[in-house]
């Protein structure tokens, strides 16, 4: 059956699944049982994966992807599914705003944390390996004897990333890549947010529409470029556009150094593999290509390879494992593993546009905190740890306003799409769980309240090659990643969660549990006692359980 006939029935199929809780036929009803235990697997392939979950070879696939990922299935397979319904992925592309030249002898002063530093600050420019060779992450140009260490980064300059959300076309990406699986996302809060009605006018005022505006955004990055042009001819550098019969429109723009070297502005775009990131950064790759006429290389990797040095290396350091460049670009994505409220705006805004919580170029080393604003910080710090009542909401409300138009201004993200994806569980054993309104699968209530025809489930994660989690498993300082979370708030003791019909908290606590396990737990296995303050080891060189109660 070809795509067009099948589309239909599958969202039919896929409005009847949005529906919670899931339940059952009567007769699946009478034969469920509460989950006493789970056995994971892994998949390096979501094809695979979800026709284990068909065949009835696992339970449930606790992944969800859009569409199109189930339109080629054979009626057949699909029917042997039940899709759970989640809107709570995002993408975003990150942007490493790392330029480090000053001038020490020139007026004015850039803003750090705590302190300032001295001397004007040279547009775009980036010293690569600047703490290798200086000790230092800023760089003076009067230091400066080696100029083929010197480069331009246009995404270093605040006009420039902000000309982004108009160069992006999120409406041609929403039907081409995703099948119509998905909405633009212009901001940290996205259409599907309920603090979206109150602030969707922050993009209004801004102009940003779905279908971005290409003709602005050539006209915004010429502006920046002339401006920088300006103030770097003053230093012996120049800009300018070049034939070159690389390019896809026969001219890239060029840096012309104070030694007389040249070469073509280049930006390290690292894309992401494992699902349609790879096609959203090959499609932004294009337009930067074609419209502002820089030279993109096109880093794919999967996740293993490239997010240890995203989150976790210095955003002026060269990378070996990526051919030894700095990164420009990455495709984000996010999962929210549970519903909200709107005044939970507030954290989505801190997190993403203020240099709080780390990742990406919000690094939680505030030595590499290339892109800062005291102002803009303070604001997500009142946002993210400020107190809010019903008495004061308003503030919090004009305080989330107008820290979303400055991180929409500067900050070194732009958002993309939020994805309307499906989870696949097997209609046969699977006979109840209660998913989330927005987060679907993702959040812990939907395998929480999982029931099936024996008890017993098996799960299959989405796992890079080598590496399912992205963090190691220390619950007191937390997870990092999805991947490890699915696990972890199985099993963990919350007070409390968010309700996963309408977001508020409620209870989730039980009166007692027992763990029961059949590994051996190694000698030098260390529990973190809080009531001493102080690592024990505890169950150390035990194999088998119960153990807490």
């Amino acid at each position: 059956m070809n795509k067009g006939s099948l589309a239909p029935i599958l969202v039919l199929i896929l409005l009847v699944l949005s529906v919670i809780p899931f339940t059952a036929t009567p007769t699946q009803a009478q034969t469920g049982q509460p989950v006493t235990e789970i056995t994971w697997k892994v998949r390096l392939n979501r094809d695979a994966a979800i026709l284990e979950v068909a065949n009835g070879d696992a339970d449930a696939f606790a992944w969800s992807s859009p569409l199109p990922q189930y339109q080629d299935l054979d009626p057949t397979v699909l029917g042997k599914m039940k899709l759970i319904r989640s809107t709570t992925t995002y993408v975003d592309i990150a942007l490493n705003p790392a330029a480090n030249v000053i001038d020490p002898n020139g007026p004015g002063y850039v803003e750090q944390l705590d302190y300032n530093i001295t001397g004007t600050w040279l547009p775009g420019l980036i010293y690569w390996d600047s703490p290798t060779d200086f000790n230092s992450n800023w760089v003076n140009i009067t230091d400066i004897t080696d100029w083929s260490k010197v480069h331009f980064n246009p995404f270093g300059i605040g006009e420039i990333r902000y000309a982004l959300n108009f160069l992006i076309n999120r409406d041609l990406i929403v039907r081409t890549i995703y099948g119509g699986s998905a909405a633009a996302a212009l901001g940290a809060i996205r259409p599907s947010h309920p603090a979206y009605p109150r602030l969707k006018h922050v993009y209004d005022d801004l102009g940003l529409t779905p279908a971005g505006d290409q003709d602005k955004a050539k006209q915004m990055f010429e502006e920046a470029m002339a401006n920088a042009k300006s103030v770097l001819q003053n230093y012996g550098f120049d800009l300018y556009l070049k034939d070159d019969s690389s390019s896809p429109t026969g001219k890239y723009w060029y840096l012309k150094k104070p030694d007389g070297s040249e070469e073509p502005i280049t930006v390290y775009f690292v894309i992401r593999v494992e699902d349609e990131r790879l096609e959203v950064g090959r499609q932004i790759s294009t337009w930067m290509e074609k419209i502002w006429n820089i030279k993109v290389v096109r880093i794919e990797r999967e996740r293993s390879v490239v997010t240890p040095i995203i989150y976790g290396t210095n955003p002026v350091t060269t990378s070996e494992t990526l051919g030894g460049i700095v990164w420009t670009l990455y495709t984000e994505g996010w999962v929210s593993m549970g519903e909200d409220i709107d005044v939970w705006g507030r954290y989505d805004i801190a997190f993403f546009y203020s240099p709080l919580r780390g990742y990406g170029p919000n690094h939680r080393v505030k030595s590499w905190w290339y892109w800062f604003n005291s102002t803009e910080y303070n604001w997500g710090v009142q946002l993210y740890y400020g107190s809010y009542t019903q008495q004061n909401v308003d503030e919090l409300w004009a305080l989330m306003e107008k820290a979303l138009k400055a991180g929409l201004l500067r900050a070194p993200r732009v958002f993309v799409t939020e994805n309307w994806e499906f989870a696949p569980v097997n209609r046969d054993r699977v006979t109840q769980l209660v998913p989330g309104v927005a987060s679907g699968i993702w959040t812990p209530w939907a395998l929480r309240t999982l029931q099936t025809t024996d008890g017993k489930a098996t799960i299959v994660e989405y796992s890079s090659q080598g590496a399912l989690f992205m963090s190691a498993w220390n619950t007191v300082l937390g997870f990092n990643d999805v991947y490890s979370e699915l696990m972890g708030r199985l099993v963990r003791d919350f007070d409390f969660y968010s309700s996963p019909i309408n977001g508020m908290p409620v209870p989730i606590r039980v009166k007692s549990y027992k763990v029961t396990y059949d590994v051996t737990v190694p000698d030098d296995a260390l529990v973190f006692n809080p009531k001493d303050k102080k690592w024990e080891p505890l169950y150390a060189g035990e194999t088998e359980g119960p153990f807490g109660d």
